[in-house]
């Protein structure tokens, strides 16, 4: 049975209204949470987090402008006891905004640092991001982790 060109029509316009009716009751972005323990007091970690071109050895896929789909952070504060914050650009989104917080590890242990790795993104409207945006943590969850890693790699 073939369906006429009026009925597909019509069916075609009730799914992409259906699709554009749902997002507005998405998210308007998505917040991603990596965290990882590192062997390395505050004070160690810190200058690695608060200087943007020390970035590029630890968590090159955030500083790299040159690349499509690539993030740049810009640090907007830096306190060596609790954390380093960001604003991000080319995320896709209206606004990116990233926060690493330094805390201790759950036993306590002298030398050793919890990092905690937040990254909000803010769509706004647009009905597309905010579907794509429930796929935020599958796309840059991964990279997050693999930052986190080389960082734990290249502390001294």
């Amino acid at each position: 049975m073939r369906l006429p060109p009026r009925r597909l029509l019509a069916a075609a316009c009730a799914l992409v209204l259906l699709l554009l009716g749902t997002s507005l009751v998405l998210p308007p972005g998505a917040e991603i949470r990596r965290t990882r323990d590192l062997t390395a007091p505050r004070a160690v970690i810190h200058p690695w987090l608060a200087e943007p071109g020390l970035w590029s050895r630890w968590a090159p896929d955030w500083m790299r402008a040159d690349s499509p789909g690539s993030q740049t952070a810009v640090v907007t504060a830096a306190l060596p006891q609790r954390g380093v914050w960001c604003d991000l650009a080319g995320l896709g989104a209206r606004v990116g905004k990233s926060a690493i917080l330094y805390s201790d590890t759950p036993g306590g242990t002298p030398g050793e640092t919890r990092i905690t790795w937040i990254l909000r993104t803010d769509v706004g409207f647009d009905p597309f991001r905010r579907w794509t945006a429930l796929l935020a943590d599958g796309r840059y969850g991964p990279q997050m982790e693999a930052a986190l890693e080389r960082l734990a790699e290249s502390l001294p």
